[in-house]
């Protein structure tokens, strides 16, 4: 059987399947760029009134970029997230070492 060539457009939905998957990266997304913006640690509160949904889903993002290395949780309690080198660096933000100046 021969393969099909399937021509791109380049949209998002060429390359992901599901549009649950799709709205749930945006949203992740939403969360790191809202981080970025945000002086200080964010917490679960802070996503949830970003993104709208429950407090479970809004503490899932949250755990799921942390294992994914684009957060970093605090020992605080309550605990707070920050963004790490891995996002600032989606965000072309420009790292500069103390140690190069």
């Amino acid at each position: 059987m021969a393969q099909q060539k399937v021509e791109h457009d380049f949209q998002t939905m060429d390359w992901c399947r599901s549009q649950h998957a799709v709205a749930q990266g945006e949203q992740m997304l939403l969360v790191l760029r809202q981080m970025m913006a945000k002086r200080g640690k964010t917490s679960a509160t802070d996503v949830l009134g970003w993104i709208g949904k429950t407090r479970r889903t809004a503490q899932r993002y949250l755990d799921q970029l942390e294992r994914a290395g684009y957060v970093i949780r605090d020992d605080a309690t309550p605990s707070g997230f920050t963004p790490t080198d891995k996002t600032k660096q989606i965000f072309t933000i420009k790292l500069v070492n103390k140690n190069d100046e």
